[in-house]
């Protein structure tokens, strides 16, 4: 008997649910979500998630993915091509790219889409290093 679609889609999620963790700090206005996604060097992705006007939230990544890069000797603001790659990744999921930090604001209703597209980007993002000239792989 072949396996059942929904018994696969079940146990991704609740592999996911379980290793979600949400924590808020006394004096902060945001929620910290620990993702199970991880950066290349196995940090795991850590979100902010702060409620805006209007009925929506921020999703932000709190500028961990050039940390990232930084951590490794990397500087995204130095790299041409590593910025406009950054830029690209960001602007096909309509992820916003201030300083260096990512964010994405939508309805609270929307929040797992804004923060998978948070993930991607930061992870990909973080991945730079290795597949742009002065990142690690080209050192």
């Amino acid at each position: 008997m072949a396996i059942d679609e929904r018994e696969v889609i079940a146990g991704y999620l609740e592999y996911l649910e379980a290793d979600f963790r949400c924590r808020r700090f006394e004096e902060a206005t945001y929620l910290v979500v620990t993702t199970p996604y991880l950066y290349p060097n196995n940090d795991v992705v850590e979100l902010y998630i702060d409620e805006v006007p209007e009925g929506r939230v921020e999703v932000s990544d709190g500028g961990d993915a050039e940390v990232q890069l930084f951590k490794h000797g990397f500087d995204l603001a130095k790299n041409p091509l590593a910025m406009q790659q950054a830029k690209q990744m960001a602007s096909a999921r309509a992820v916003n790219i201030n300083g260096a930090t990512l964010t994405k604001t939508g309805l609270r209703e929307e929040v797992g889409p804004l923060m998978m597209d948070v993930i991607q980007v930061a992870v990909g993002i973080a991945h730079l290093r290795f597949s742009t000239p002065g990142g690690q792989a080209f050192q």
